[in-house]
């Protein structure tokens, strides 16, 4: 039986990578790929540094979408900053810490700090504030295939692509609010739309 197993991969694993030979370019952009946030060479201040980092467990799709993890047993996070994306539970562990170390200080102080700009909003059918940042990044493109043999990313994303990451937190109250996050492309250039 064994042997039997070991033929079958023998002989379907080549053809199963052969099958990729024939795909096309608009294969490939149907197929596209996810996204990633990679680090860049360039010195960057701090605060963006921290955003960043706030991507650490997003998935972004072709189009740059974000998808968040949500993770009920982060380590160090207290039970009150859950249920809701770690991102969240991230950014509310940040700004409690932020308040602790500068009493009376209010959560807007921390995220100008980081750089963002925060205005009035309306928020949940409320007043409340967003804070909102645009940053440049580069983006690699990964492909979306998990088995041998399927479409390649398109040619024109291979390489790291300069984008822009936006990332705006919204509060009312004393309430943070899920984080929204997105990829968006330079002027003139383009993502992976399908």
């Amino acid at each position: 039986m064994s042997r039997l197993i070991v033929w079958l991969c023998l002989w379907f694993g080549p053809l199963a990578m052969l099958g990729g030979c024939h795909y096309s370019e608009e294969d490939s952009w149907n197929a596209c790929c996810m996204l990633h946030v990679i680090r860049d060479e360039a010195p960057n201040p701090p605060g963006r540094k921290v955003i960043r980092n706030w991507q650490s467990r997003t998935l972004f799709g072709g189009d740059g979408s974000a998808s968040d993890a949500t993770d009920s047993n982060v380590p160090g996070m207290s039970s009150k900053y859950l249920p809701g994306t770690w991102k969240r539970g991230r950014i509310e562990s940040e700004v409690a810490d932020y308040q602790t170390r500068n009493p009376g200080a209010p959560a807007t102080a921390y995220f100008a700090e980081l750089g963002m700009t925060c205005r009035s909003a309306t928020v949940s059918q409320a007043e409340g504030i967003r804070c909102a940042i645009d940053m440049p990044v580069w983006v690699q493109c990964w492909a979306m295939n998990f088995f041998p043999g399927g479409p390649p990313v398109p040619k024109e994303l291979r390489k790291p692509l300069p984008a822009v990451l936006h990332v705006s937190v919204e509060m009312s109250g004393s309430t943070i609010h899920e984080p929204h996050t997105q990829v968006l492309p330079l002027p003139g250039g383009r993502l992976c739309h399908r």
